[in-house]
């Protein structure tokens, strides 16, 4: 034909099949879950994520014990929680998915001894009878069925409009076939008000794709994860609400920091799925403009993205030289801070640039006024001077492991020049290619959200940050041994001292490092110090005489061992002189109880996330 249009609900398919290649990767339109329902094209819903139950101290999960599955226990679970969570009208048109044929038959049996009219559909039923259960479902006499049974039969492909509840006793394998078993009950009909969806949550290793599907975030960012299920509600467009309770959210956190979200088969699916979308190699701001995978998963895997994309295509060929620099670039420009990727990419552009004009064009892109320090620092950092690796059992500068810097400082005449080795590398079109990709996605990533009031002194409230990223973004001169730093660490200059905070410390812990920090309000916290310290203590004496000294006191928050290694940015701190004292741990060892107040008061969701 002339024209050719194409309509599909599931582009992003799980059997591999290229489906934008029928149609020259040209997408007309298109509209996801959280769209269509600002749209008010779909029905609302109210999605309940209740635990599921315990039996015999074992929660019930796809791995129980088939007599579990269908036990009496779990029947009157399931009907207390249909109870509490009842459907619009009162009369109950559902379908509930089963992770097994055998339980989707038991159980329908079952709610139909206790007269709960059901049929059970799987891959084995008729044509007939699939066709008697969606117009008896649909029913008002006395042929009407309250419930259909079935087993990833209707996931896609039908219709049924009068559906207002959807149950899933089955885990979340694919947020691509949850939202297929959502979308069931989210046709509008006449007379339906909303759709009630209740899911089972058990102890299920894909507990983290719940919140990815239920909010449309397919970054596979695990801190963005933990966000969007604090936030709940407050992303969910509409009148549809969202709610877990208690013990069903701890798990979902328990998946998300349990989970490896970054194995190389999901990162290569995840590559080839937005490929077949573009009709070709994607570069990393290919992934943030299509709102993807983070692609810093994939450096953070390979060490670029470039040695990524060898794994995948053969052709690729680039000296070992650009390979290193693009894996240490990977490491100075990985989002936590603009002026490196602003500075390369005007050096790459222009050869040579003044200090004035740096300064213009990071005020222009980001509305920072960068100060003398901070220009100095990234210059530093670009001559990869603050990365340091191991190499014959000493700890080297990565600059030494070069022969040539990349970029020069004329101080005299105050202007950045690019190093002529460096810039003969350019002339490797996968070097230059993907490094200036690299660049743009620092600055994409840094940019994005970014709000001026927000920023303190180099960093962003409410923004993680490693430890590495934080001496980084203080201007230290090199990275510290992490050893070294412990829960606070005070600059040689003693210009600043960041501080660490696990929130939730382990039951294992040595009880010499068990210390009792914490929150007395969004604004006050108790901090201890290292142990064997006293008010004598050199550390001690420079914090506490903050008021003198001027010192900085930037504050970092993790939950848990269980986030990783990276924490919450909260602001800076002022010592409160007065109410350190003195104290003794439950090891005997002597510690100072050290108290802070925060220039402004953490913000509420995060506060709450923190110390609930």
């Amino acid at each position: 034909p002339k024209f050719l249009l194409g309509m599909t609900a599931t582009p992003e398919r799980t059997d591999g099949y290229d489906i934008f290649k029928l149609f020259n990767h040209d997408i007309a339109y298109e509209i996801r879950l959280n769209g269509a329902l600002e749209a008010d094209l779909l029905t609302p819903f109210h999605y309940y994520g209740v635990s599921e139950l315990e039996i015999d101290g074992e929660v019930v999960g796809d791995d129980s014990n088939f007599n579990k599955l269908v036990s009496n226990q779990r029947v009157s679970h399931i009907l207390n929680t249909l109870e509490k969570y009842p459907c619009d009208s009162g009369e109950p048109r559902g379908l509930i998915f089963c992770s097994r044929k055998e339980e989707a038959k038991d159980l329908c049996l079952l709610f139909n001894e206790i007269g709960i009219k059901s049929v059970c559909i799987t891959g084995e039923s008729t044509e007939q009878e699939r066709t008697d259960a969606i117009n008896n479902i649909q029913e008002d006499g006395s042929s009407k069925i309250d419930y259909i049974f079935t087993v990833d039969v209707f996931n896609e492909g039908i219709d049924i409009p009068k559906i207002n509840q959807v149950i899933m006793l089955r885990p979340t394998s694919s947020p691509i076939i949850f939202v297929q078993q959502l979308g069931r009950g989210l046709r509008k009909a006449k007379d339906k008000e909303f759709l009630t969806v209740i899911d089972f949550i058990g102890n299920y290793n894909n507990n983290y794709m719940i919140p990815i599907a239920l909010f449309g975030d397919s970054s596979y960012d695990k801190d963005k994860l933990r966000g969007i299920l604090s936030a709940g509600n407050g992303l969910i467009p509409g009148a549809s609400s969202i709610s877990f309770d208690r013990i069903a959210k701890e798990r979902i956190f328990d998946s998300i920091n349990t989970a490896n979200l970054n194995t190389k088969r999901s990162l290569v699916e995840d590559y080839k799925l937005l490929s077949y979308r573009l009709g070709k190699r994607p570069l990393m701001m290919d992934f943030f403009k299509n709102e993807f995978r983070d692609p810093y998963q994939y450096v953070n895997y390979s060490g670029s993205f470039l040695a990524f994309t060898k794994i995948i295509h053969n052709d690729v060929s680039t000296s070992e030289t650009c390979f290193s620099l693009l894996k240490y670039f990977g490491k100075v420009c990985n989002g936590t801070r603009v002026f490196e990727p602003i500075l390369l990419e005007l050096l790459i552009s222009k050869n040579e640039i003044t200090v004035q004009e740096f300064r213009e064009v990071v005020l222009r892109d980001s509305r920072i006024k960068i100060t003398d320090e901070e220009i100095k620092s990234t210059i530093h950092n670009l001559n990869l001077n603050y990365i340091t690796e191991k190499k014959n059992n000493t700890i080297v500068r990565v600059s030494e492991l070069f022969v040539h810097c990349i970029a020069e400082y004329d101080n005299t005449s105050e202007v950045i020049h690019l190093n002529t080795d460096f810039s003969n590398l350019l002339h490797c079109r996968y070097f230059l290619d993907y490094l200036l990709d690299l660049l743009s996605s620092a600055k994409f990533k840094f940019l994005k959200g970014f709000k001026t009031i927000d920023y303190v002194g180099g960093f962003v409230l409410g923004r993680k940050y490693s430890r590495e990223d934080v001496f980084h973004l203080l201007n230290w001169d090199k990275k510290p041994v992490a050893q070294n730093v412990g829960g606070y660490k005070i600059s040689e200059d003693g210009k600043n001292c960041a501080i660490f905070l696990t929130y939730e410390k382990k039951a294992e812990i040595s009880e010499s490092t068990k210390y009792e920090d914490r929150f007395l309000n969004p604004g006050h916290l108790i901090y201890m110090s290292k142990s064997r310290r006293t008010l004598n203590s050199n550390d001690v004496k420079t914090i506490i005489s903050q008021s003198v000294s001027g010192i900085r006191l930037p504050l970092f928050v993790q939950k848990n061992n269980d986030e990783g290694t990276s924490f919450y940015f909260l602001g800076n701190m002022s010592a409160l002189e007065e109410r350190f004292e003195e104290t003794v741990m439950t090891s005997g060892d002597k510690v100072v109880k050290m108290e802070f107040k925060l220039e402004k008061e953490v913000n509420a969701r995060l506060y709450k996330y923190l110390v609930e």
